[in-house]
């Protein structure tokens, strides 16, 4: 879940005050969000849900392919 995640470098006063804020409320509405969460899964069947790698990699060859597609959609409507 690389995707728009945001990262701290704590080493940095500027970005730990920032990653420490996130953390009162993470403890706040952490218990709310995991009841959603346990609900939700209730809900579907994880086995038939499918994976996809995570990775930036993956995620920039995913759009690359979508990126293609499309080009090729577009080429196939002009001509």
């Amino acid at each position: 879940m690389e995707r728009n995640v945001r990262h701290y470098d704590i080493g940095d006063p500027h970005q730990a005050l920032q990653f420490v804020s996130i953390l009162p409320r993470l403890a706040r509405h952490g218990h709310s969000l995991r009841r959603l969460l346990e609900k939700q899964l209730a809900i579907i069947d994880v086995n038939k849900l499918t994976s996809k790698p995570w990775s930036k990699l993956s995620q920039r060859q995913e759009d690359e392919r979508l990126v293609a597609a499309k080009r090729t959609e577009l080429e196939q409507a002009v001509a």
